[in-house]
């Protein structure tokens, strides 16, 4: 039965791609040049005047050799929106490289969701009730 075993996607398609490192680069400012091979560049996590960064294309991959940052694309935006859990890192991404220019919210402690600010510790904002309460009430 094809089908049977497909995950639950809440209506969504499962994204197992990266995101496209020039997108990413461009949506931080930087002119990306569609040549082959490392391409040094001005920064994009800290002020430089001077090239200290290359990216590779082919690769997918970022090196500052200031910020001691080597990566891919998720490394970059990590680095770039110090952000702590890789499901925001990775929502991050995906909206810089398809032109989104969204912020993320505010981080969970754990880092894995994204809650609207003020969203936590209302009182009598709803939530979950226990059973035992909802019995007696």
């Amino acid at each position: 039965m094809p089908g049977l075993f497909k995950p639950w996607t809440n209506g969504q398609e499962l994204s197992t791609s990266k995101p496209d490192l020039g997108a990413v680069l461009e949506a931080y400012g930087l002119q990306v040049s569609p040549r082959y091979g490392w391409i040094a560049c001005k920064c994009v996590i800290h002020e430089d005047s001077h090239a200290s960064a290359a990216y590779n294309l082919d690769q997918q991959l970022y090196n500052c050799l200031v910020c001691n940052v080597l990566g891919d694309v998720y490394e970059l935006v990590k680095a770039k929106e110090n952000l702590k859990g890789f499901p925001d890192v990775k929502r991050r991404a995906a909206a810089l490289a398809n032109g989104s220019s969204h912020k993320i919210l505010q981080q969970s402690k754990r880092g894995d969701t994204l809650l609207p600010r003020g969203t936590r510790n209302k009182p009598g904002s709803g939530g979950f009730v226990p059973a035992w309460k909802r019995r007696g009430a």
